[in-house]
């Protein structure tokens, strides 16, 4: 592993359900994933720290084990039954037989199983509906003490944990009086979200998180607000003007 970008704290426990986001390719830097531009949402995928009982990626996975928040690395998979394995993989990702891999990941944040113990992602599946969305309201009020304190990369990372309780799958359950109490707490991440965007300079992904809200409530004054700060910043002077008028 190479370190790019040293992180904050303590790696994350055995079985830590981590946030991040990564570039996956082979040894000769023919790129098989990018997490960012393979999800339309743009927000991190999950990895269980250490988990070995997956068929592919091991190795990513007990990688991220040794990650701190914020972290950016170079991780090398040398043996090939640490990726795809002797057969490689056919579907997508498409990986010839026997690779070796590279992946670029940042991780994003991360929570330790003790925190919540069904939180493993695979238990979340049967998580109540009220549940889901008090965790994802007590990781937002995690993220707001954050953003006050300037940390705003830290804060990011409490807000993906979030949305992460609000996922697609999820919200194409709901409807009606369940779907306005989600929306209730996904868009203001949203909107803290792009806040700590505007802050970092990462606009074009604060222009995607108001997008999200204004998708859902049209005349959102601080999604326009935020999305025209962010388009004047990339001198998309039309754009901004339109939002900010």
């Amino acid at each position: 592993k190479l370190i790019l970008e040293e992180g904050e704290g303590e790696a994350p426990p055995r079985h830590s359900r981590c946030l991040v986001h990564y570039v996956g390719r082979l040894a000769d830097g023919e790129v098989i994933m990018d997490t960012k531009t393979e999800s339309h949402s743009q927000q991190p995928v999950q990895l269980v720290a250490g988990r070995d009982t997956v068929r592919q990626e091991v190795g990513l996975n007990l990688a991220v084990a040794s990650m701190k928040r914020g972290e950016k690395a170079v991780i090398y998979i040398e043996d090939p039954k640490y990726g795809y394995g002797e057969r490689g993989s056919f579907s997508f990702p498409a990986v010839p037989p026997n690779s070796r891999l590279v992946y670029d990941v940042e991780m994003v944040d991360w929570e330790a199983p003790t925190d919540a113990p069904d939180d493993d992602m695979d238990q979340r599946v049967g998580l109540l509906f009220e549940e889901r969305l008090e965790r994802a309201e007590r990781r937002r009020l995690q993220g707001n003490e954050l953003f006050a304190a300037g940390r705003y990369k830290e804060a990011l990372g409490k807000y993906a944990l979030a949305l992460s309780y609000m996922d697609e799958d999820f919200m194409m359950q709901l409807e009606g009086f369940y779907e306005d109490k989600a929306h209730a707490i996904k868009l203001p991440v949203h909107l803290n979200m792009a806040a700590c965007q505007l802050k970092i300079g990462d606009y074009n992904t604060a222009i995607y998180n108001c997008s999200e809200v204004l998708n859902i409530d049209k005349d959102n004054v601080k999604a326009l607000f935020r999305r025209g700060k962010a388009r004047h910043a990339l001198g998309q002077t039309e754009g901004a003007s339109a939002d900010l008028e």
